[in-house]
């Protein structure tokens, strides 16, 4: 069972292919797999096992047939748009029903299981692996990830050197536009720093920071050539939306969470969702603490920690996220239990300047004037 739960990302694919394939409103179908998933993460509890695999080769082989797969449901999409729903005619009603559940499928599924399979390979130690993660990673406009990521985000998460990481008091709507301007601009100084001592130009074919938008903009330029300006402007849209819902995902995992600089990370110093259905469409990385203690650690070893601190819904934190109200009430209730049941004294000094720059209660505060009136 350990080796085949990872096949359902492949099964989700194959869904969302299918829809394009069958054309009319059946392109809603890839979208139908958030549904229904979002449906079924109700019933499930928390799953701590971990994994036992002994056979890696058998364990990768899900990933290595998820490049096909991504690459199939990107033809079938600039395919279907570009020939249309239905052979009869059709109202333009239904086909703006239909291209909307074309976009809902292909960003959605360019996210999951995309984003936590190309995350996957950025991890990995061949360039092969690495040149098929950053492949990934253009289905959603973001073919550099790597550097940014592994560079400054494993170095300074729950920091504010980290613009992967959300701050208390932030939206998900100022942190995007930061955390996307942050990442590309990193990138482009890390490339710039190893080419000029070399004689090389940033924007050169040398540089990874100009490979990496040629691949982005590949995926809207192919579709310009072979099916027109209409379907490329929609892959366009398709993925500047999908960049949206990775860098939201971004800004739940660590949202709140303060570390006294690049300190080993412990326990409690990521959210995590031990689903049983978000840790196998994650890929694991829902499993979030490990893989920040062990990054180059293959997804199957990872060990779970259900004594860090949790997220109640995968589904359910993404649509919360955007309503603003909504997250902040959610997510005040848990950094509170952070700050005065898990929290370093350190970190609760951190925490409590946290909030007075949010302007969010001094709970530490509160609890040490309660505790000395109970005295």
């Amino acid at each position: 069972m350990d080796y085949l739960r990872y096949y359902l990302n492949i099964l989700i694919m194959a869904v969302g292919i299918l829809g394009f394939v069958l054309g009319g409103q059946w392109v809603w179908l890839g979208f139908s797999t958030f549904v229904a998933l979002a449906i079924a993460e109700f019933f499930t509890g928390m799953d701590t096992a971990n994994r036992h695999i002994n056979h890696p080769r058998i364990a990768d082989l899900p990933i290595y047939l998820h490049l096909p797969m991504i690459i199939g449901l990107w033809v079938a999409f600039g395919w279907r748009l570009n020939i249309g729903f239905w052979n009869e005619t059709e109202t333009t009603g239904l086909t703006w029903l239909a291209i909307a559940g074309s976009l809902a499928s292909v960003i959605w599924l360019s996210i999951v299981p995309n984003l936590p399979v190309a995350h996957e390979f950025l991890h990995r130690n061949s360039r092969h692996q690495l040149l098929i993660g950053r492949i990934m990673c253009a289905f959603f406009f973001d073919a550099s990830r790597n550097f940014c990521h592994n560079a400054v985000h494993h170095a300074f998460y729950d920091t504010p050197k980290d613009s992967d990481t959300g701050r208390r008091g932030d939206t998900v709507y100022g942190f995007l536009p930061r955390c996307t301007w942050d990442a590309y601009y990193h990138t482009y100084k890390m490339e710039k720093a190893r080419l000029e001592p070399e004689g090389y130009s940033v924007f050169g074919w040398h540089s990874h920071f100009m490979w990496g938008w040629a691949m982005n903009l590949s995926i809207p330029l192919a579709m310009y050539i072979f099916a027109g300006p209409q379907v490329a402007a929609w892959s366009l849209v398709a993925l500047i939306s999908a960049k949206i819902l990775l860098e939201t995902f971004n800004f739940i995992q660590h949202f709140g969470l303060v570390r006294p600089g690049p300190a080993p990370a412990a326990t409690h110093h990521t959210w995590s969702h031990l689903s049983p259905i978000a840790r196998v469409i994650g890929l694991e990385i829902t499993n979030h603490v490990d893989h920040h203690r062990n990054p180059r650690t293959p997804y199957y070893e990872l060990t779970t920690h259900p004594e860090g601190p949790q997220l109640d819904n995968f589904f359910l934190d993404a649509l919360r996220a955007f309503i603003p109200p909504w997250w902040n009430a959610y997510m005040k209730k848990r950094l509170k239990h952070w700050d005065l049941e898990i929290a370093t004294p350190q970190e609760r000094e951190l925490a409590a300047a946290e909030n007075r720059r949010a302007g969010w209660p001094d709970w530490s505060k509160e609890a040490r004037e309660t505790a000395k009136k109970a005295a």
